[in-house]
């Protein structure tokens, strides 16, 4: 699919990895789906960019850049929304 954005232009991104926030992110309830781009090949920074609004992307990085063993706590009831069975996936 192509999305229009206004950093990148249009860019074609495979709809099949596109990220799906069913309850929106903190501040923008409303916009739901985001594809995740890359800034440059190595880089462990990307931008996580608003299918549905061009204008809206946030820069996102790979945390264990920073922090070699970061593990995200997740609770056994949080599992069940995201679509995990088992937190270490």
């Amino acid at each position: 699919m192509i999305i229009e954005t206004s950093r990148f232009g249009h860019l074609e991104v495979d709809e099949k990895r596109l990220i799906t926030f069913d309850e929106g992110i903190l501040g923008f309830p409303d916009q739901h789906r985001y594809a995740l781009i890359q800034t440059g090949e190595g880089s462990g920074f990307y931008w996580l960019q608003a299918v549905d609004e061009a204008d809206l992307a946030f820069v996102v990085c790979d945390p264990r850049l920073f922090v070699a063993d970061y593990r995200v706590p997740v609770k056994a009831e949080d599992l069940a929304t995201i679509e995990l069975d088992d937190a270490d996936k």
